[in-house]
């Protein structure tokens, strides 16, 4: 019951989030953030149709769609992010328009509706429209991945909106919100922790190892690799770490080992000791 309340929680802040970005940044300056709510921005200039009104008139079909293939549960939650969303975005009209610079609105709006498109995620929903459509498809015909569609039809409605209001600025300030909007979805969902992972291939894998245990304070995992091309056998060793970190774990590498082979790259998620631990 009790996550049951904390997710309904992060729906409702979460679409009320998306649809005060709708009306403080975007709608009044053209600007289509993509999606659903992107087209019924175009719709509505060009029919004075309320944005929340076309915004349910869209998602009703795709909603018939999603039916045979997704839960009940997850259909009514998303229902409830639609229609809240749609009706914050009719109802708060009144809104004065936050700024007049086209940058300013798409780089602040898309971070708003970013944040609340990832709370709505965190209460395992959706605001419906293109994400439905999205995992349908990919559903039935897997020769395309969620992302892919998701751009494609990111993309048709920043075409659209560029030819409606035939101003190529708005396409361009419409594509930085949708890459900001996107982006602040992932800090919100994976943290800031900024960890990155290191691979080092030595020859002084044991005395590496001990190294950034006792100076860094980090473990480490020893793998064995070999070499295909010298068939010699090497340790591996694997660690994660912060990236503040990085430069005194490669000073220990060399310290041991100057001809050390060094991989770091960006960990979306680190879970466990030393990191942040998930919760149930």
């Amino acid at each position: 019951m009790k996550k049951k309340i904390i997710n309904l929680l992060y729906i409702t802040i979460g679409s009320i989030l998306v649809a005060l970005s709708l009306n403080l940044f975007f709608v009044k300056l053209k600007i289509a953030p993509g999606g659903v709510s992107g087209l019924a921005t175009v719709i509505y200039y060009l029919t004075d149709i309320s944005v929340g009104t076309v915004i349910i008139a869209l998602n009703i079909p795709l909603f018939l769609m999603g039916i045979l293939d997704f839960g009940k549960g997850f259909l009514l939650k998303t229902f409830y992010a639609t229609a809240l969303m749609s009706f914050v975005v009719d109802y708060t009209t009144f809104l004065p328009q936050l700024t007049e610079d086209m940058l300013l609105a798409s780089i602040f709006g898309g971070i708003l509706m970013g944040v609340g498109l990832a709370l709505v995620f965190k209460g395992e929903a959706t605001t419906g429209g293109t994400d439905i459509l999205a995992k349908v498809v990919n559903k039935h015909f897997k020769a395309f991945n969620i992302s892919e569609q998701l751009f494609v039809i990111d993309a048709c409605v920043v075409i659209t909106a560029m030819i409606t209001f035939r101003d190529f600025d708005i396409g361009f300030y419409s594509i930085i919100a949708i890459l900001l909007s996107a982006k602040s979805i992932d800090i919100v969902l994976e943290g800031v922790g900024f960890s990155k992972a290191i691979f080092i291939i030595s020859d002084s894998g044991e005395e590496i190892a001990k190294g950034i245990m006792e100076e860094v304070g980090r473990g480490v995992t020893g793998l064995s690799g070999e070499g295909m091309y010298t068939q010699v056998n090497k340790k591996v060793l694997l660690t994660v770490a912060d990236r503040r970190q990085i430069p005194k774990i490669k000073e220990i590498s060399k310290k041991f080992d100057n001809k050390s082979f060094i991989i770091v790259t960006d960990v979306r998620e680190a879970l466990g000791e030393g990191f942040k631990t998930e919760k149930n």
